[in-house]
């Protein structure tokens, strides 16, 4: 056998190359929300560019590949609603890869259009707003509706007096409701027209509704049975409060008289114990002047009611009173007195009073005592003297 040489070896090497793995997509990049037009979260692209990612993975995420900078593709435009991409620029592929193809990542960048809000329509406050009842207290209740919320505030008449307390009676009053808009609303270009049942007016400017209610009832009247004549009839409180006040502020007058009386006694007395003419003549003069006055002042007020008319007839029943005064005493109370004048003087008893019902003045009273000849009937409203007739 035959040993071989050196020079009879063969030496093989075998090298085995493996290729590098192809990028065949990157992975897609959520849309980027930039806000609204106008108020966009990014100012320009450079804002963008700096929020956006650093890497970009491929190949359902096996590879991640570093990203230099973005390109703003398609002119980002903060200010105009739109959808904007942009393509990165790759750096160096990890060792093993290959992008053979190009690819590269992008990313697209969301600028939403401003979605404008929705005009308030005017609907019914009847059910929302509380209308004024007297002596009632004002609601202030906040309303609601459809876009809108609404603060309620009371006033006069004049729509610029606060209400101060309950409601009054016979009293006109108007609610202004300011309106707030909700979000996704505004009062801008508002639709319809708000409305109240009942209401003599609603009227709608610059977010305020303004209703107008018609006056509130009445006081509740009060009977009285107290004429001289026996007859019913009704009076306010208002006006039943002014008359009582008369009788009073008359029954105080006649207690000032009555005290002035006792001095103007006492005064007497001393004279006639003292036999002193000189004091007793210097009384007569104080209660003739205090006299005279009195005359002027209801001389004066005769004066200025001589528009007025009254006649009276007496008859075996009683006497008839025909009264035709100024219309401006509509609803007022009528007092009607009777005079009698002993030795100069003149002294006045009421005989009746009652509300003058009638706007044109008339009215007719016929009463239980039988006047006589010489007698004066004085006709007051309040302390005024309307008209004084002597029969």
């Amino acid at each position: 056998m035959t040993v071989p040489g050196p020079a009879q070896l063969v030496y093989k090497i075998v090298v085995t190359v493996t290729p590098d793995t192809e990028i065949t997509s990157f992975d897609a990049i959520a849309n980027v929300d930039a806000g609204t037009e106008g108020a966009a979260t990014f100012a320009d692209a450079a804002a963008v560019i700096a929020a956006l990612p650093v890497n970009a993975s491929a190949n359902t995420i096996d590879v991640s590949v570093p990203v230099t900078t973005w390109v703003d593709t398609d002119g980002y435009d903060p200010a105009v609603a739109g959808s904007y991409t942009f393509t990165a620029t790759l750096g160096t592929l990890p060792a093993g890869w290959a992008n053979t193809g190009a690819l590269t990542a992008t990313v697209v960048v969301v600028v939403s259009a401003v979605t404008p809000d929705t005009a308030v329509a005017g609907e019914a406050l009847t059910a929302k707003v509380t209308a004024p009842v007297r002596a009632a207290t004002p609601s202030t209740t906040a309303v609601t509706g459809t876009g809108f919320t609404g603060a309620v505030a009371w006033f006069g008449s004049d729509g610029t007096t606060p209400v101060s307390g309950s409601f009054a009676a016979e009293t006109v009053y108007k609610a202004k409701v300011t309106l707030t808009a909700t979000t996704g609303y505004t009062l801008t270009g508002l639709t319809g027209t708000f409305t109240y049942t009942d209401a003599t007016s609603v009227a709608y400017a610059a977010g305020v509704v303004t209703i107008t209610f018609a006056a509130t009832a009445a006081a509740p009247a009060v009977l009285a049975t107290t004429t001289s004549s026996g007859a019913d009839y009704y009076v306010n409180p208002a006006a039943q409060a002014a008359a009582d006040k008369i009788v009073d502020d008359k029954a105080a007058a006649e207690a000032v008289v009555a005290a002035a009386a006792a001095v103007v006694r006492a005064a007497e007395a001393k004279v006639a114990a003292e036999a002193a003419a000189v004091v007793k003549a210097a009384a007569d003069k104080v209660e003739a002047e205090a006299r005279a006055a009195a005359e002027v002042i209801v001389a004066a007020q005769e004066a200025k009611a001589a528009a007025a008319s009254v006649k009276a007839v007496v008859s075996k029943s009683g006497t008839k009173m025909t009264l035709d005064l100024p219309d401006k005493y509509f609803g007022k109370i009528v007092t009607i007195y009777v005079g009698t004048t002993v030795k100069g003087k003149t002294t006045y008893k009421k005989i009746d009073y009652f509300a003058l019902d009638t706007e044109n003045g008339t009215a007719s009273i016929t009463s239980k005592v039988k006047l006589v000849k010489g007698q004066i009937i004085r006709v007051n409203v309040g302390s005024t003297v309307i008209k004084s007739v002597k029969i």
